[in-house]
């Protein structure tokens, strides 16, 4: 409830300079995240949280967030490929005529971007790596993270992995042999080497 994340932020905003708000998707529910965003305003602190592109498109939303304090969102851009997203069921990321107006609001209300992309869906080509850094750049990001693709035991995706005989190890979290940035599966595309470099 907005009273008690008020009373909390009361509590404790005189020894903090910065607040991170962990959610997922903090505009998971837009009519809920701005009833957060207006009783935030005059409490004045600063915060970050996560939240996916789509919500940047309600130019009012992106308003409401920026003063209310917020000054920065990490986005999950994934991919800039319409394929690669519709293997991740994150079409929406292209909703409302694609990034740039969305981005376009966060940038007009002092909102920064910590951008970031995921690689190993097997749809990657040596100019996919390029695009995105130059995305990032040109869209002024704050931080920019580009990752690989991690099969974590438990998701569909380890599953769907596994079936398809694609994963190097059963348990390669176990494996004396894995080490950490490697990718521990088949991407049906660029090798792993090539993607993590």
């Amino acid at each position: 409830p907005v009273d008690e994340i008020l009373a909390e932020l009361h509590e404790i905003k005189a020894e903090k300079k910065l607040f991170f708000f962990i959610d997922d998707n903090f505009a998971g529910s837009i009519p809920l995240a701005r009833e957060l965003a207006e009783a935030l305003a005059p409490v004045g602190i600063r915060w970050v949280t996560q939240m996916s592109i789509d919500a940047a498109h309600d130019e009012g939303f992106v308003e409401a967030l920026a003063r209310a304090g917020c000054r920065g969102v990490l986005i999950g851009f994934e991919s800039l490929e319409r394929d690669t997203l519709r293997l991740m069921q994150k079409k929406f990321n292209t909703m409302g005529g694609g990034y740039g107006p969305a981005l376009a609001n966060l940038q007009r209300h002092g909102i920064r971007v910590y951008g970031t992309f995921i690689f190993g869906y097997g749809t990657e080509t040596p100019e996919t790596f390029e695009n995105a850094y130059d995305f990032a750049a040109d869209n002024n990001f704050f931080l920019a993270a580009f990752n690989h693709l991690t099969p974590f035991p438990g998701t569909a995706l380890y599953d769907r992995l596994a079936r398809e005989n694609r994963l190097h190890y059963k348990a390669w979290w176990l494996e004396d042999s894995y080490a950490y940035n490697t990718l521990p599966f088949d991407t049906g595309g660029m090798g792993g080497a090539e993607i993590t470099r």
